[in-house]
Formats: C-alpha cells, sequence, structure tokens
C-alpha cells in the first residue's frame, strides 16, 4: 500500500512516462532507491567538502542497484541484467547514472521553484516538501543555477563518455561546495 504523497510524488517525477511510473510503484526495491537518492540529497549540506568522493562512490552504487532494482526479481529479465551489469558495467552505471541525473535535476529544480514562487505546486518531489523548503532556505538562488548548471553538464560528461568515477566525483564536491557553511 503506497501513501498518497508518494504516488503523487512518482506522477510528478515520471513527466508523463507510465511505463517509469508503473515500475516505479510496482518494484520495491526501485522505490526504495530513490528513497535512497532522495535521502542522499538532502544530506547535502552536512557533508564536508572531503566526503564528496565517498558520496560519489554511494551514487556509484546507488546507479548500479538502479538499474538491477528496474527489474522484476528472479525473472528472465533481472537475469539478463545482472550479465548486462557484469560484462558492461561501465556502460549500464553510465545509462543508469544518466536516470539518477534527472532525479537528482528534479530535486533542484524544486529547490529553485520553492525560492522563486510562492507555494508548492508543481513540485515533482511533494513527498520531501519539509525538506525541500529547508534547503530553500539554506541555498540561494545563485547557488542553484549553479547545481542546475553543474547537473547538466553532467549529463553532457556522461554521455561523452568521461570517466565515469571521475564525473560522480566531481559533481558530488560541487554540490557539497553549494551550501554557504563550505563557501
Amino acid at each position: 500500500e503506497r501513501e498518497p504523497q508518494q504516488i503523487e510524488a512518482i506522477a510528478a517525477a515520471s513527466a508523463g512516462r507510465y511505463g517509469w511510473a508503473y515500475r516505479m510503484l510496482s518494484l520495491p526495491a526501485l522505490l526504495a532507491d530513490r528513497e535512497a537518492l532522495l535521502d542522499l540529497l538532502a544530506a547535502l549540506p552536512t557533508y564536508q567538502l572531503y566526503e564528496g568522493m565517498r558520496q560519489a562512490e554511494v551514487l556509484l552504487d546507488l546507479a548500479g542497484r538502479w538499474f538491477l532494482d528496474s527489474y522484476e526479481p528472479h525473472t528472465a529479465s533481472r537475469q539478463t541484467a545482472e550479465t548486462l551489469m557484469k560484462k558492461t558495467q561501465d556502460y549500464v552505471l553510465r545509462t543508469a547514472m544518466l536516470q539518477l541525473v534527472d532525479q537528482i535535476l528534479s530535486w533542484w529544480r524544486d529547490i529553485t521553484v520553492l525560492q522563486s514562487v510562492r507555494g508548492s505546486n508543481g513540485l515533482m518531489n511533494p513527498d520531501r516538501l519539509n525538506r525541500l523548503r529547508e534547503l530553500a532556505g539554506i541555498y540561494d538562488l545563485q547557488a542553484c543555477r549553479r547545481a542546475l548548471r553543474w547537473i547538466d553538464e553532467t549529463r553532457i560528461h556522461l554521455r561523452a563518455n568521461a570517466n565515469l568515477r571521475c564525473t560522480a566525483e566531481l559533481l558530488m564536491i560541487k554540490l557539497i561546495s553549494l551550501s554557504p557553511a563550505k563557501a
């Protein structure tokens, strides 16, 4: 049984992609992966810059789980996914990272919306409204713009076949650096 806020959040995050929303709601492990990613993003202001590389490792591990958890356990599709992960790990992680980057973008978009507009209509992560409001009070609009630009650059680097680990590390270090306490 899903919470109404969770269903609303998945519907918003799906951006009209029915298959994505259905998979997210029907696969508890994938939903847990989304929660883990949002927890990571919510905690960014608490990390020190030197923790960026460790958080990038967490992000890459999450990308691997995200890919595998996108398939029903104990099915031929899941076995194929596991084989793909073993044989083409960089490609698989890069593909999954692009999906996670979309989720990261939605997080920072929500913070920006809460700074710019009264009310919380149109958020992509309404199930995290309280934390998003807190973060909108921590980051200024300039920091949000930088985050959105860096996230977009990360997407470009991933598609251009840049080193996956370095790309993830750079993103996490940059996002951690946005907290006013780190500036």
